[in-house]
């Protein structure tokens, strides 16, 4: 998940928030940080679609 936090007033709870709240709370991955996503789409880009693996998310963690 990429989801860029604004920086409002800490008492305000925004819609981003509880998306970034849920997602780490599912275990799901999240970029708050706008250069690492940037980052992440440009190496994404660089490699042909067919030579990516496609493997679920418990046995990607299992490879690390």
């Amino acid at each position: 998940m990429i989801n860029i936090p604004t920086h409002s007033t800490g008492d305000e709870q925004t819609d981003g928030y509880f998306i970034r709240r849920m997602t780490t709370d599912q275990g799901i991955p999240l970029i708050t940080n706008i250069q690492l996503a940037k980052r992440l789409t440009e190496a994404i880009a660089q490699e042909a679609p067919e030579k990516l693996p496609l493997l679920r998310w418990p046995d990607l963690l299992e490879n690390m």
